[in-house]
């Protein structure tokens, strides 16, 4: 029997959707009051309840229904504007500083240091300000991410005014090792890093000496290596923290001393495969990993002994193989936690690298593949590692991996055998046991069924064009494979048998709305098809799809060709739409029905009226 599978798109409100992904929602009316953030106008304002916050720009309230399906747009913008200066005095052109405004994980509005004033068109709203360099500035501070000010507010039209003065201190030394100077041939870095994410590089590639400015506050300070001479006593180590509650305070006259003594200790030890020493024919990276994100590449596993300098610590071991006479396959495998370097003394680190043998045959459907066939056959545990099965051209394989449990996933290859799946990451198998010697024999069948049906697209056979839209089925977050294109009114593919979500993917440009394909990219169609283990398994696909059309307009007048920037709508299932550019004073467009969020996102180039926001919630929308 077949089944008929229609879109039941998972919506939620845009008030939803905006607390889900941290953001305070923006919103406008053009016919609503003019009195602005938290006054009352003759009307209430998109998002602005009577006797909340009425007015263009209003925040706060509920989006009353009838806005939801209002098909016009108006997008508000705002100018903020005022003094630039560093220290007191007047900014200078930088081109790596700039400014952040930012509303939530995924608004901001950048602001260029043009010289000592500056003026940007943004969405009003409430922002955090920060600095943040990009690279070596002319007088600027180094920091990357500082916050200057939280809840600065923009009204919305007109101009808001804001003088920005930053304040930075200048902090210089001496970095050491074990209290000695850098040997000649050694490069380092220090950085200054937060819990807020700010980092501020105070010396790079340095070799001893260093000075920075930097915005006050209270901060961490890391190592890294760059380069290390022969003989050098110079830890390795690329994030290695070596104080704590560095405070920089405010002092632009003054400059703040803060020497850094890296410490240092050396770590030896022999190196062996399942006790046999390691040679020129074995391969393999050691490192040593921190809690913090520390790595330190402490030798590559190709000798019987090795030497190296780390800060002191306490460390997991970690092995990725690499190709070799002798190769063990895993690429992230865990050999020892809490391994203990020690200050003041040599710590001996003898490591062995385990390993089996897994062996077996691969065959798809009970066919053996051909030579030029490339499916590829994938081991995974829960702590991240994996290791791929590197099958032969008669279909048999045989490698080393370390002993443990794995899962086995199968993805589709550059030439797959035509009786293979399509599936990207497919788990085939779970809890695969390789013991701890001799060899673990595990035969694989990659099984799959044909998926096929009939496409359409509003009941309406699909003769979307060319690449216009995709099918696919998905499992979990990783699986996927595409079943059909609405460019044919069928589809028929090969499945590894499950339980899937069926997904629609525009992927033509939003502006051809001549064909019926709608412009979602992430559009749940059904849930629970269960492809069935067996030759075939038969449902049908209809796409809805509707054609909404508006105006256009920027405080209230009509988008014209300057008018720069995008209208999207997404909703909390992680569906999203390109609807239209906004460089005119009318749009249409092709969506799938549901309720969604409306978002406006500038383009590259400033537009003439288009506020500069990377991504600003407007209201609700809903196409019926």
């Amino acid at each position: 029997m077949k089944r008929l599978v229609r879109i039941a798109l998972v919506v939620a409100s845009a008030g939803a959707f905006g607390a889900a992904c941290g953001k305070r929602p923006l919103s406008s009316d053009r016919d609503g009051g003019t009195s602005g953030l938290g006054g009352s106008g003759p009307s209430p304002g998109r998002g602005g309840a009577p006797g909340g916050a009425g007015g263009a720009g209003g925040l706060g309230g509920t989006t009353p229904a009838d806005d939801c399906r209002n098909h016009d747009v108006d997008i508000p913008a705002a100018t903020l504007a005022g003094a630039l200066t560093i220290d007191g005095v007047p900014a200078d052109p930088d081109p790596n500083a700039r400014f952040l405004l930012r509303n939530g994980p995924n608004d901001l509005v950048e602001i260029p240091f043009r010289g000592a004033s500056y003026a940007v068109r943004v969405a009003p709203g409430t922002y955090d300000l920060f600095f943040a360099a990009t690279g070596p500035t002319v007088a600027a501070p180094a920091n990357q991410l500082a916050l200057l000010r939280a809840d600065v507010a923009v009204g919305p039209g007109g101009t808001t005014t804001l003088d920005i003065d930053v304040s930075s201190t200048t902090v210089a030394g001496v970095i050491t090792v074990n209290g000695a100077a850098l040997a000649a041939g050694d490069a380092v870095n220090l950085s200054l890093r937060n819990a807020a994410g700010d980092v501020v590089p105070i010396a790079t590639a340095s070799s001893g000496a260093y000075s920075a400015r930097v915005i006050p506050g209270t901060f961490d300070l890391f190592f890294a290596s760059v380069a290390v001479a022969a003989g050098s006593a110079t830890p390795i180590n690329q994030l290695a923290k070596v104080a704590a509650r560095v405070v920089v305070a405010g002092a632009p006259a003054d400059t703040m001393r803060l020497d850094a003594d890296v410490p240092s200790a050396p770590v030896s030890g022999a190196i062996t495969f399942n006790g046999v020493p390691a040679s020129d024919a074995t391969g393999g990276n050691l490192t040593l990993r921190s809690a913090a994100g520390d790595v330190v590449a402490i030798t590559a596993a190709n000798d019987a002994s090795y030497a190296a300098r780390v800060v002191p610590g306490t460390y997991d071991l970690y092995f990725a193989g690499t190709d070799a006479v002798f190769a063990v396959g895993n690429q992230n495998a865990r050999l020892r936690a809490g391994v203990v370097v020690a200050g003041g003394a040599a710590t001996a680190l003898d490591i062995d690298i385990p390993w089996a043998t897994l062996q077996g045959t691969v065959r798809f459907n009970g066919a053996t593949p051909e030579e030029l066939d490339t499916a590829h056959l994938t081991l995974r545990n829960t702590s991240g590692d994996g290791a791929a099965l590197l099958w032969n051209a008669d279909g048999s394989y045989r490698v080393r991996v370390l002993p443990g449990r794995y899962d086995l996933f199968y993805s589709q290859g550059l030439r797959t055998p035509d009786f293979a799946p399509g599936n990207q990451l497919a788990k085939l198998a779970t809890a695969i046991t390789v013991g701890n010697s001799g060899a673990t024999q595990l035969d694989v069948d990659v099984p799959s069924t044909i998926v096929t049906g009939t496409l359409n697209i509003n009941g309406a056979p699909a003769a979307a064009g060319p690449n216009s839209g995709i099918v696919s089925l998905r499992a979990g977050e990783t699986d996927r494979v595409n079943i059909g294109n609405t460019a044919n009114p069928t589809f028929s593919a090969r499945v590894v048998p499950g339980m899937y979500d069926i997904y629609y993917t525009r992927v033509a440009g939003p502006a051809n709305t001549t064909t019926p394909a709608p412009a979602n990219h992430a559009a749940l169609l059904g849930s629970g098809i269960i492809v069935a283990p067996g030759p075939m398994t038969t449902f049908d696909v209809d796409i809805p799809s509707t054609t909404v059309s508006g105006r256009i307009t920027v405080n209230g007048m009509p988008g014209g060709p300057g008018d720069y920037g995008t209208l999207m709508l997404r909703n909390a299932a992680g569906d999203y739409a390109t609807v239209a550019p906004t460089n005119a004073d009318s749009y249409t467009a092709r969506l799938i029905p549901g309720t969604y969020d409306l978002y406006f996102s500038h383009a590259e180039t400033a537009g003439d009226a288009t506020p500069m926001n990377t991504l600003v919630p407007l209201r609700c929308f809903t196409v019926p």
